[in-house]
């Protein structure tokens, strides 16, 4: 008997933060797919509804909270539909480190803990079952020397051209300003075969370039085989396959990485640092183990090796006791350096980390007058990047969506260049040559390279 789909389960997922809840996201959908679930957009009516969390910012614990509101007027819409109520969820790192508050917030009927991802979609049915309480809350068990991680494979990524892979989570360090290792736990490595078997599968399936990701993907340990071992592999297994890597600390960058990024054409030439400081008094408040000179040596050694690679960096500004004049030094390193794009964030006060106590706050006002100065820099140096490619051949994946303003086609390069260009559609999905000829709105327009020319 086929059960018609307008009496299906159906669930909504909305997601808040990284690339590693978005993969999460989509391991969470698979699992509600396999109960017989539909799937469908957050805005719409659904039986249940997952709001998976960040609370990297204040502002993320924001989104969140707002996610949750929102789920809320939907179900408050939606109180007598076939299925019954429906069910509020909320999972992720927020859910993690402060699951009283989001038990509190009203229609919220479960809080998961981010161990039991892998589970949701049980706990959901098993707690149906039973009945629901006000509000269940369901932490994340003890941590302590974990030895293994969240392993279920996924077999694509709903609404994306690329596929992620989780290969690692959780964190050891203690940078003073960070809540992730309180939210994600100690360090832990997925093992190497079912990294190669979900590449394998997600190749199978039609996925061009597949993004390794996790909390501190440089920290990758499986048996013998560290970070480069595995790309080695993978890169190997999967020719046709472009791999790339998502935020890596900047003492992680090996000489060894560096040479598979040189001599591998499958390895997108594009790292993204997680820097925050380039000032040596800041970098040391915020408990991170690298100096400015170590930083600037860096990355001109990456541009020296692997040449047109595209260099990207997270930067905190207005943390704890920084000055005008540190802050300069930080703006004047980015303006020496190769770095071609930034991420900016206004330091933001997350309880319990050890700069949450510091003394020397600085003002909303300083905050955000260095971040603007800082936003405007990094746009300079992306465009004085992207001139740099004109008349030059790339790369592109072409993405299943078009352009927004002008419905051309658009794509990402290898090396991490946003690309829009004229085409049919039966270029989606598909890695295709391009001259970049001129700017565009920030972007390059390009033109498809044809066969003999």
């Amino acid at each position: 008997m086929v059960v018609k789909n307008e009496l299906m389960k159906t669930v909504a997922i909305k997601t808040i933060g990284c690339k590693l809840n978005q993969y999460e996201t989509q391991l969470i959908g698979e699992q509600f797919l396999r109960r017989g679930y539909r799937w469908v957009g957050f805005g719409e009516k659904a039986d249940v509804y997952v709001i998976n969390t960040c609370t990297v910012t204040a502002r993320a614990d924001y989104s969140s909270r707002q996610a949750v509101s929102r789920a809320r007027r939907l179900t408050e819409e939606s109180r007598t539909g076939a299925n019954g109520s429906p069910l509020i969820v909320v999972t992720g790192c927020y859910a993690e480190v402060a699951p009283h508050r989001l038990s509190s917030l009203r229609g919220v009927d479960l809080v998961v803990g981010n161990d039991h991802k892998d589970r949701l979609a049980q706990i959901v049915e098993e707690s149906s079952r039973m009945g629901w309480e006000p509000t269940r809350s369901i932490p994340s068990p003890p941590r302590r020397n974990r030895t293994s991680m969240v392993s279920l494979p996924i077999s694509g990524m709903r609404g994306y051209t690329r596929a992620f892979i989780k290969i690692q989570d959780g964190c050891n360090f203690s940078c003073s300003y960070c809540i992730i290792p309180r939210a994600r736990g100690s360090e832990v490595s997925k093992p190497f075969e079912l990294v190669l078997e979900e590449a394998g599968r997600l190749a199978d399936s039609g996925y061009r370039e597949i993004v390794l990701t996790g909390i501190h993907i440089g920290r990758y340990r499986d048996e013998k085989l560290n970070l480069t071992r595995l790309l080695e592999k993978l890169l190997s297994r999967n020719p046709l396959v472009r791999f790339r890597l998502s935020s890596i600390e900047p003492q992680e960058v090996s000489g060894e990485l560096l040479q598979l990024l040189s001599a591998h054409r499958n390895l997108c030439p594009h790292l993204h640092l997680a820097i925050q400081s380039a000032d040596g008094k800041v970098i040391e408040a915020m408990n991170r183990h690298y100096t400015p000179q170590f930083l600037g040596e860096l990355l001109e050694a990456i541009v020296a090796k692997v040449p047109g690679i595209t260099l990207g960096a997270d930067f905190i500004v207005g943390f704890p006791g920084e000055t005008k004049e540190q802050f300069l030094n930080t703006l004047s390193f980015v303006k020496r350096s190769p770095l071609a794009y930034l991420h900016v964030f206004s330091y933001s006060d997350r309880p319990g980390t050890a700069a949450s106590a510091f003394e020397n706050k600085v003002t909303p006002e300083e905050k955000s007058g260095r971040s603007r100065e800082l936003i405007a820099l990094g746009r300079s140096k992306r465009r004085e990047h992207l001139l740099r490619f004109r008349g030059r051949e790339l790369e592109v994946l072409i993405e299943s969506r078009r352009h927004r303003q002008t419905s051309l086609l658009t794509g990402i390069s290898e090396n991490y260049l946003r690309v829009v260009l004229e085409g049919s559609d039966d270029l989606k999905r598909q890695i295709v040559k391009v001259n970049a000829q001129r700017l565009l709105d920030g972007e390059l327009l390009g033109e498809v390279v044809r066969d003999g020319g």
